[in-house]
């Protein structure tokens, strides 16, 4: 059965959505056919996909054609660019510290605050300009780092009242000598995670921070073991 093709030469659109991802990226879908043509290539290149999404859009990955059984070819077409919005929340979760000392060691148990925070940067880094000593210009690239939670982070006990520092004299034995430490367990904000998800132009971190519990040694005091 033979086709006609009517309409407008090039791309017709037939269909669009847009997304706000959690992260701050936002996503655009779009479907496009065109009449199929002898030899046509199967993949569009970056600026006629960038083209048929518009408004800034960067399609990722490029769309390859799907021959349809009706003379045309269909192009599934997705892109992003940067949103205002983005990740900064906490929320609490179980976690420990042991003491250190080695005559009465113990492991006492807290709830802790972990914050979350997404960050979307340019991929291929944002070029500046400066100059050198001898007043010549230098390109140079400047990649963005991924930014932890935005706040302050706690830790409470296990009623839930806050952590408060502990101050403790902790004793060990070690090649005939003991060691007597002043030590302070007190609450650190830490980096524990760094995840990422590449969209083309632009690379998605997703950080991870929590508050941890460390021991400090303040003073120690070494003396002979004694009979």
């Amino acid at each position: 059965m033979a086709y006609t093709y009517h309409g407008t030469s090039g791309f017709v659109k037939t269909g669009e959505t847009i997304t706000v991802l959690p992260s701050g990226l936002i996503q655009k879908k779009v479907t496009v056919v065109r009449q199929s043509v002898k030899n046509e290539s199967l993949v569009l290149t970056q600026s006629a996909a960038d083209g048929q999404l518009g408004g800034d859009f960067f399609a990722y990955p490029l769309p390859s054609a799907n021959k349809q059984n009706n003379g045309f070819s269909q192009f599934d077409i997705v892109g992003y660019k940067k949103g205002t919005g983005g990740i900064n929340y906490k929320y609490r979760k179980l976690s420990s510290f042991i003491s250190g000392d080695q005559i009465k060691p113990r492991t006492t148990n807290i709830s802790v605050e972990v914050g979350v925070r997404s960050t979307i940067v340019l991929s291929g880094g944002t070029q500046t300009t400066t100059a050198n000593t001898n007043g010549d210009s230098v390109v140079t690239t400047v990649y963005e780092n991924p930014s932890p939670y935005d706040g302050e982070l706690f830790a409470f006990s296990e009623n839930g009242i806050g952590f408060i520092p502990i101050s403790r004299t902790e004793t060990s034995i070690q090649d005939g000598m003991t060691f007597t430490e002043k030590v302070i367990y007190g609450p650190v904000v830490v980096l524990e995670s760094v995840s990422s998800t590449y969209y083309g132009k632009f690379t998605e971190y997703i950080t991870s921070s929590s508050v941890k519990i460390v021991r400090k040694v303040v003073d120690v005091k070494i003396e002979p073991v004694t009979e």
